[in-house]
């Protein structure tokens, strides 16, 4: 029956029913949150959800009172019905989020409608005000600020609270031999380390009494796969790592760490990629492998819970990035003390432990005679861009940015996507903002140097003979071949890395042929005196009759191959394996054309080279692994995303 009262009151109570509604539905929203499910942030959460969700009774609302006045319904009714819908719509819209992209607006709005338009039960109308009231009181108190706890970010880390070395010394004797140290700092450009206007004075003391190349080839645009290449010394077509959403096979190839600790050897890592841990079965061999990074698969931080709410809550919907990313920060400000609202860059942090823990485990390494095999990451200079305090703004200070940037933090990966559509679209500030990202992505190298510094000082205080390789797993875009960031092109930027081995004679010089990562294994064991004949798909750098060698460098969805001054890309479908076909797309004489600018790919004056690299190509095909993929969920790929890496649930790239 309709309700006798006037339909000023009628609506009022439409909007109170409303009101409750969200207020109950909301619960359920934020306990099964797909970022972060249960009750870590549930307050946080809730509110996220709240006030997207009363935002979104904007414009519901007017539809339920349209539905309410033609299928003559309880006007309270119709309100409680429409709130529910709003928040169980939006969870299911939430849900469905890592499968289909803008999941808000195909799952979410139609699922909003369906639920409006069911007979939902009402209340009894004095419980109806107490749930209204009571979720505008919670909300209030909320945003008040009220019992708001300290703030759950990273756990504290104490470099005395690192693991052990364990007790018992590899049984080999392996004192005759030099310390190995294997550096891998994540996302290097080759060219970045030689620039004149980036001082790097302890990575130019380093090559000054070390053989250096131009650049190295990556075996990946992708920090895991490139780091199984670099541990295996296979390429990735024969382990079949081709995206972070792989793992290091646990049978078949022996790894880099598991032969040294055979040799005798203590054998020990850190890093700060999260992709670089047991979960990846990257600890093979190392008797500590210590992460610093939180697990990319479970982590939880507040930022990731609020940088979620662009894709999760109703608001981001409705919002630009910018927008949705400010006012998540507004709300997470009302629950956590955030520093006085300033940002602090994780690789700033990670850098100065993975600094402390190098210093620490080296001290416990020379209490002992025995040599080792150190594997040590740094993050920097991996987006978001932030170095710390001692070098922020040494490249950047005082820079003006266009009032189309003025709204991001600087860095951000929010920023860098913005950078990189208007690069798509060709607008002109877009050169700009890759001039300042590339600088802060500099300002990051000088951080990650002055760290090295204090690990070059160490070794060379111990007076112990060291081998010393300074190496990265891929490169960034700047915008060179309309690309910004990593891990989703062969070009050049992001296959070229530097590469420096610093042997004990300190003999300088330079390599018979250009390196790749999968060299590192054989050339290693080499350099410690291992008379070690092959390894992987590995050479020998060290030898002086060192050949020339062909190269593909390896993404899910493409490849390139090189060899005799020439490059040649290809479309392939990695989940394919041996069985997929191949699409030329490009070629390049890269020994002239350095930028990869020019396509030659239908210049008949070429076919020749065309059809041989196309041989090459086929033989490489011929060997691909198929795919292995680990286990993962909705918030790992959501959480490799916000990192730039896209994926859908079945670990297929997707185009950016």
């Amino acid at each position: 029956m309709a309700e006798s009262t006037s339909p000023s009151t009628s609506k009022t109570a439409f909007v109170l029913a409303s009101i409750a509604g969200l207020s109950v539905s909301g619960l359920f929203y934020a306990w099964f949150y797909p970022a972060k499910q249960g009750w870590e942030y549930f307050d946080f959460k809730y509110l996220m959800v709240w006030c997207g969700g009363l935002l979104a009774l904007g414009g519901f609302v007017p539809a339920g009172m349209l539905w309410a006045a033609w299928r003559r319904r309880d006007w309270s009714a119709t309100g409680w019905s429409t709130g529910l819908a709003v928040g169980l719509g939006g969870l299911l819209g939430a849900l469905a989020e890592p499968s289909l992209p803008h999941s808000l607006l195909w799952v979410g709005f139609p699922s909003t409608l369906l639920l409006l338009s069911l007979p939902i039960p009402l209340p009894p109308h004095k419980i109806l005000r107490s749930i209204a009231a009571f979720g505008l009181l919670a909300v209030a108190m909320l945003l008040g600020g009220f019992g708001r706890p300290a703030l759950h970010g990273k756990k504290a880390f104490s470099v005395d609270q690192r693991p052990p070395l364990p007790a018992a010394a590899p049984s080999a004797d392996a004192s005759e031999h030099p310390d190995v140290l294997l550096i891998s700092v994540d996302t290097l450009r080759a060219d970045t380390i030689l620039e004149s206007g980036v001082p790097t004075p302890n990575l130019d003391a380093l090559r000054s009494h070390a053989l250096v190349a131009p650049y190295a080839h990556a075996a990946t645009p992708s920090t895991l796969p490139s780091h199984v290449s670099m541990m295996l010394g296979v390429s990735p077509f024969k382990h079949g790592t081709y995206t972070n959403l792989g793992l290091m096979p646990t049978s078949g190839f022996p790894t880099l760490a598991e032969t040294f600790h055979q040799a005798g050897y203590r054998t020990v890592g850190t890093a700060a990629n999260g992709l670089l841990h047991a979960y990846t079965g990257f600890d093979r061999g190392f008797e500590v492998l210590y992460n610093v990074a939180p697990n990319h698969a479970r982590s939880g931080s507040v930022k990731k819970v609020a940088g979620s709410a662009r894709r999760l809550v109703w608001y981001g919907l409705v919002f630009s990035e910018v927008q949705a990313m400010g006012f998540s920060r507004f709300l997470a400000s009302r629950r956590f003390p955030l520093e006085d609202g300033t940002v602090v860059e994780e690789n700033a942090i990670y850098t100065d432990q993975i600094r402390q823990l190098a210093l620490a485990y080296l001290d416990d390494l020379y209490a002992a005679p025995t040599p080792y095999f150190y594997f040590l990451h740094f993050m920097a200079p991996h987006a978001p861009y932030g170095a710390s305090a001692e070098f922020r703004g040494q490249l950047t200070a005082g820079r003006q940015l266009p009032l189309a940037y003025a709204d991001f933090a600087s860095g951000s990966t929010l920023f860098t996507n913005r950078v990189g559509q208007d690069l798509h679209d060709g607008k002109p500030e877009a050169q700009i903002g890759l001039d300042y990202l590339h600088d802060l992505y500099r300002e990051e190298v000088m951080m990650v140097d002055a760290a090295l510094g204090e690990v070059f000082a160490r070794i060379q205080k111990s007076g112990r003979p060291t081998v010393i390789l300074f190496t990265s797993d891929h490169g960034e875009h700047f915008g060179e071949n309309g690309a910004m960031t990593h891990g989703s092109t062969v070009y050049a930027p992001v296959l070229r890395v530097p590469f420096v081995l610093a042997l004990p004679d300190g003999h300088a010089g330079s390599f018979a042929d250009i390196p790749r990562l999968v060299d590192i294994p054989l050339t290693l064991l080499r350099a410690a005196g291992f008379p070690v004949q092959h390894f992987g798909e590995g050479r020998n750098l060290l030898d002086p009759a060192l050949q020339p060698s062909p190269f593909a460098g390896v993404h899910e969805d493409k490849f390139a191959v090189i060899d005799g001054g020439w490059k040649l890309l290809l479309k392939w479908d990695a989940s394919q394996g041996s069985a997929s076909s191949l699409e030329a797309f490009a070629l390049y004489q890269v020994k002239e054309d350095v930028a990869e600018a020019e396509n030659l790919l239908n210049d008949s004056r070429y076919a020749s080279q065309q059809a041989r690299l196309l041989d090459l190509a086929q033989a490489q095909l011929a060997t691909a692994s198929q795919r292995h993929l680990r286990s993962f969920d909705a918030v790992e790929l959501a959480n490799l995303n916000q990192l730039g890496y896209v994926f859908d649930e079945e670990g297929n790239a997707l185009p950016e």
